[in-house]
């Protein structure tokens, strides 16, 4: 099944993913058009070599995340729930020393970042 739209166009992306809609939505029409579907997608363009198929990451970046990760996993580690310091679990201490630590970190980052590119020239 094709949905088509009111400009006669057919996509048959959409007919596979999306839910049946009864009605349709105004402008929609559906019709069994098995012949026009065609190929669903296109390939996409081979990489240039030393490519990678992902956006680029900062190091820092990178870094702050895996600690964001590993502080949280040691937060949820069961001693964690356990230990006390000043009548509250370390569970607590934990997860509010990263509630305010990670924004704040990373707004130093992106503050520092914007200033390396303002001093060297760039937009931003």
């Amino acid at each position: 099944m094709c949905v088509g739209f009111a400009d006669g166009s057919c996509h048959a992306l959409a007919a596979a993913t999306a839910p049946v809609l009864w009605p349709a939505p105004l402008g929609v029409t559906a019709r069994a058009d098995f012949a026009s579907i065609g190929p669903m997608t296109t390939p996409p363009p081979p990489k240039a070599a030393g490519q990678r198929g992902f956006f680029p990451m900062p190091r820092g970046d990178r870094a702050f995340l895996v600690v964001i990760l590993a502080w949280a996993v040691v937060a949820l580690l069961p001693w964690a729930r356990d230990t006390e310091l000043g009548g509250v679990a370390l569970l607590g201490w934990l997860m509010a020393g990263l509630m305010v630590l990670s924004p704040a970190v990373a707004l130093g980052r992106i503050l520092i970042a914007r200033r390396r590119r303002r001093r060297d020239g760039g937009a931003g």
